[in-house]
């Protein structure tokens, strides 16, 4: 089979595509409880680039299939309960390191595997896991934390534009942050109610404001560094801020942490991280096979979806990865096979 694997790069300024290579593997066999998935669609997502780059929770595989998630029909069963019924299905899947889902198969356990309906189509399927599930999981966090309303940074993100629509079921306020009037346009077309732009001169004076008014306790950070203090500052007291991505760069922090210390002691403040591995071990199963049909329903009846930037034959992942490096708030990059 063919396979886009991972390959070591010391260059810390070499784009995504000199970090893999296409190559000939092995096509695997499933033994009890697993099964051969044929792949059709799998997305690029921020962290398969910080994964590339030994910035990720788990180390990367030099010479494994890259990818953390993608979409495709069962071919093969190697026995078991879930395994057997799984066969000629469409699932979701999602790799936690090791053989990734950049692969013509995939070989995977029957119960990491969400069968998908019909009327989700692959490339939506392909995307179904990593910004769904994490949106979910800090909107259910934000309500365990009692807050009525939340701020978004990096709010064009297909997680950011996820919240946004997710929230208003639940009569959750969104500030949303942007940084460019385009982006805060897009959001405004999909409902977006309160969208600031972070280039504006009274920007923070503005974001002070609107936690205020709309007693804003939980944010939503995935740029980290500087951006974490200013949330936490403009916020009222007792609020926390969830971060669960690093698009800020810091060549002298690896963790890219700058902390408001002040707030956290006098004003109650917390940060706290997310990682969707951790959420979805949280949930266990059968919880998470029913927030999973939750979310078909939505993608369903088009309440969400996933905006997609380019679609692209496994043969032509250069540009794909790359492209999708310098513009990820226009939508996923898809890798058809």
């Amino acid at each position: 089979m063919k396979a886009l694997i991972a390959k070591e790069n010391a260059d810390p300024e070499a784009p995504p595509s000199a970090r893999l290579e296409l190559a000939d593997k092995e096509r695997p066999a499933p033994g009890p409880g697993e099964v051969l998935v044929k792949i059709e669609a799998a997305t690029c997502n921020p962290s398969d680039l910080h994964y590339l780059k030994g910035e990720y929770g788990v180390p990367p595989e030099w010479g494994a299939a890259a990818g953390f998630e993608g979409a495709g029909i069962v071919v093969e069963s190697g026995g078991g309960f879930f395994a057997g019924r799984l066969k000629g299905k469409r699932v979701a899947v999602a790799s936690a390191g090791g053989e990734g889902v950049w692969a013509e198969y995939l070989l995977a356990s029957a119960k990491t595997c969400m069968p998908i309906n019909k009327a989700v189509p692959p490339e939506q399927a392909a995307t179904f896991i990593v910004n769904p599930f994490t949106a979910f999981g800090l909107l259910d966090r934000a309500v365990a934390l009692g807050s009525q309303a939340v701020i978004v940074n990096a709010a064009a993100s297909q997680v950011g534009r996820l919240v946004i629509r997710m929230a208003k079921p639940r009569a959750i306020d969104v500030i949303a942050i942007v940084r460019r009037e385009e982006q805060r346009l897009a959001l405004v077309a999909i409902g977006a109610e309160h969208v600031l732009l972070s280039t504006d001169s009274d920007f923070e004076k503005q974001l002070h404001a609107a936690a205020h008014e709309k007693k804003a306790r939980v944010a939503f950070d995935c740029i980290a560094g500087p951006a974490t203090a200013q949330l936490l500052t403009a916020m009222p007291t007792h609020s926390t801020v969830i971060v669960y991505g690093r698009l800020h760069r810091d060549p002298d922090d690896l963790y890219g942490g700058r902390y408001p210390v002040g707030h956290m002691i006098f004003a109650g403040d917390q940060i706290e991280g997310f990682w969707l591995s951790y959420d979805i071990k949280r949930l266990g199963l059968w919880r998470l096979l029913r927030r999973s049909k939750e979310l078909q329903k939505m993608f369903r009846d088009g309440l969400i979806k996933t905006e997609i930037q380019s679609r692209s034959a496994i043969e032509d992942f250069p540009a794909a990865v790359d492209t999708y490096a310098l513009n990820m708030s226009a939508g996923k990059a898809i890798l058809e096979f």
